[in-house]
């Protein structure tokens, strides 16, 4: 009788154990099964949330980053060394901006703001071409060489025309229209007048 009693007593355990494991199975499944309900319902079909996606190509290598950027939206864009090449973003002032690199470094600079517009070309950290226009809408293009300084100005304010400047960054040449007539000055280094057709008053 002791056997017996002892095993219906090990069985009635077993049987409690089992029902209330059942009953945490089916709690748990509750749980899970109403967040991912609401899940479905915060989110439509199709749409991605989150606050940043990361792109790898097969060998686990990052080809594209998209972020949030110094309060801006940012799009990342990069090579099979994972060099970024491309990058797309608007400012925390709402001025979009793009960026192509080479070598990891910035060549080529595309910016907007409320204001004006320009085109940069870099060489080695050096904006040398600006294409662009000022608040006026006036089209500007400017070279420059290695130490930054102007060389050529070409511009289409209302007195436009064609400035030429020495290394120092001096204006030496002056092409113009000046008041619906055609204007050419020859300038030393200290900006003094050396010829003015006509003479300049």
């Amino acid at each position: 009788m002791d056997a017996e009693n002892l095993l219906l007593s090990r069985l009635e355990k077993l049987e409690q154990q089992n029902r209330f494991f059942r009953v945490t199975l089916m709690i748990l499944g509750v749980v899970v099964g109403g967040g991912l309900l609401m899940a479905a319902q915060d989110t439509k079909p199709g749409v991605v949330v989150g606050t940043k996606f990361v792109l790898e190509d097969e060998d686990g290598k990052v080809r594209g980053v998209f972020d949030m950027h110094n309060g801006g939206p940012r799009i990342v864009l990069a090579n099979a060394k994972s060099e970024n090449r491309l990058v797309l973003l608007v400012d925390n002032k709402g001025n979009p901006e793009l960026v192509m690199a080479a070598e990891d470094t910035r060549r080529i600079v595309l910016g907007i703001d409320d204001k004006e517009q320009d085109l940069v070309f870099i060489d080695h950290d050096t904006s040398r071409v600006v294409l662009g226009t000022d608040k006026d809408g006036d089209g500007l293009l400017v070279f420059r060489d290695g130490r930054e300084k102007p060389r050529a100005i070409l511009t289409g304010f209302p007195q436009g025309g064609l400035e030429l400047y020495d290394r120092e960054g001096k204006k030496r040449l002056g092409v113009m229209n000046l008041n619906g007539e055609p204007m050419f000055q020859l300038l030393d280094k200290d900006g003094g007048m050396i010829w003015s057709q006509p003479e300049a008053k």
